[in-house]
């Protein structure tokens, strides 16, 4: 095991990314439980980045410390963090809908961008087939940000039908469906969605 994948291991804190393989690839069986219950996010970053100056290619220190900035609130350095960690994982569908979600929530309007996020979001789900709730709400929001309403709407009234056993997820999506009947994009780019889409 490298010095940084040891580190890293040592620090690790789960951030809500369950099934991300950029994630696993960062985690051994000590990996959650150290700053977890303490909640020290500043304190993760700093390991990450300790861990990711011995090793710069660990893609999983990388995509760990993208979803603690995310928490953070530090939406540009989430968003580098998590592109170069989708650079190395490109089929996970987590990193994926973290990104678009930033793209297309973030209040920081210089980081935002509608239309990549409607495709990188278009990527891990269809918007016609797709039958799980959390992408559903990532391609709303984008579609949210371009101005088209009434299909964030669609999308949205789909994501709360299909989340009748999951109360929070169906509350976060009836909010958010309020927000977009109301003609208003949605600005919660520090929520983290944790799915595993299915198209």
């Amino acid at each position: 095991m490298s010095v940084a994948r040891s580190l890293v291991a040592g620090v690790l804190v789960h951030l809500g990314a369950e099934g991300c393989p950029a994630v696993a690839a960062g985690r051994d069986a000590a990996g959650d439980r150290h700053l977890a219950g303490a909640g020290d996010l500043p304190g993760a970053v700093d390991d990450y980045t300790a861990a990711l100056a011995l090793d710069p290619d660990h893609a999983g220190a990388s995509g760990e410390r993208g979803f603690a900035h995310l928490r953070l609130g530090n939406f540009a350095l989430a968003l580098e963090d998590l592109e170069r960690c989708r650079e190395r994982f490109k089929d996970d569908p987590q990193l994926a809908v973290a990104v678009a979600w930033i793209l297309a929530t973030c209040p920081d309007a210089t980081i935002r961008d509608g239309r990549r996020a409607l495709a990188i979001a278009g990527e891990t789900c269809d918007p016609i087939t797709c039958d799980v709730s959390g992408p559903l709400n990532v391609l709303a929001a984008a579609r949210a940000e371009l101005g088209e309403f009434d299909e964030a709407e669609t999308l949205l009234r789909r994501a709360v039908a299909l989340s009748p056993f999951d109360e929070a997820l169906r509350e976060r999506s009836s909010r958010r469906l309020e927000t977009v009947r109301r003609r208003e994009p949605i600005r919660e780019a520090e929520t983290i969605l944790s799915l595993s889409p299915r198209v």
